[in-house]
């Protein structure tokens, strides 16, 4: 039996991430298994109920064929999380004032530095 499973998926968000997802189920897709006898044989994919942020979660595939014979291989899932520049809680993806410097982003000339917003 021959299992085809795809290089490891980073996905960066600041919560948790359900199986799913988009991007999960577009990785997990192309799971496949095939047997000289049975031929396309379907994949047992174990996913956790979600996974969690800051960490690589493993998720085990096997493949079971009609005469019981089975075939394994381990898939890794890791959740990045965002920088958040000023330690507010909210990554800099979504925080429109990333250096919590009292000035929007979009109006500080140094939005990554707490001391400065204006170029003198």
């Amino acid at each position: 039996m021959r299992l085809r499973s795809p290089v490891a998926l980073e996905i960066t968000s600041n919560d948790p991430v359900l199986p799913g997802n988009a991007t999960v189920v577009a990785y997990l897709a192309p799971i496949g298994c095939t047997d000289a006898y049975d031929g396309a044989v379907t994949p047992d994919i174990a996913t956790p109920a979600e996974f969690p942020v800051g960490a690589t979660t493993d998720v085990t595939v096997t493949c079971t064929d009609a005469a019981g014979n089975t075939d394994s291989d381990v898939v890794q899932v890791t959740v990045a999380t965002f920088t958040d520049t000023d330690g507010d809680g909210v990554g800099d993806d979504t925080d429109t004032d990333d250096d919590g410097d009292g000035v929007l982003d979009v109006d500080d000339a140094f939005p990554l530095q707490f001391a400065a917003s204006a170029d003198l």
